[in-house]
């Protein structure tokens, strides 16, 4: 028999907004999606450009009344695999605020971290 093709599942790219970036997460991952890595690099410069700024992660994670605490860790680990990223790049973590909300999510996806530049 032949193998069975695993199937791909592509991540949109993610989205610059007006005060930062929205990562978009495959549902039940952590992993910080290859097409995020350019954008995250990006906000790297701009905040070693901008010393006064800070960075908010504020995730959010897929789930209901009765997974809301899977969905909060979820969140968090996604939280804490960027501020890791945005770490090794050289942004110190004493500039970085976690927030993870896990499924309370007023709007736009649910499976996703939220990016904001914010002043001192």
């Amino acid at each position: 028999p032949a193998p069975v093709a695993t199937p791909v599942v592509a991540v949109p790219s993610p989205v610059m907004t007006e005060k930062g970036a929205r990562l978009l997460f495959l549902p039940d991952s952590a992993d910080i999606p290859t097409t995020a890595r350019p954008t995250l690099e990006g906000l790297v410069k701009l905040v070693q450009s901008q010393p006064e700024r800070r960075i908010l992660i504020t995730a959010y994670a897929t789930g209901t009344p009765e997974t809301a605490s899977q969905a909060r860790r979820l969140s968090l680990n996604r939280a804490l695999t960027v501020r890791s990223f945005l770490a090794e790049k050289g942004v110190s973590t004493a500039r970085v605020d976690v927030r993870a909300l896990g499924g309370q999510v007023a709007d736009g996806p649910a499976d996703r971290v939220d990016l904001e530049l914010t002043a001192p």
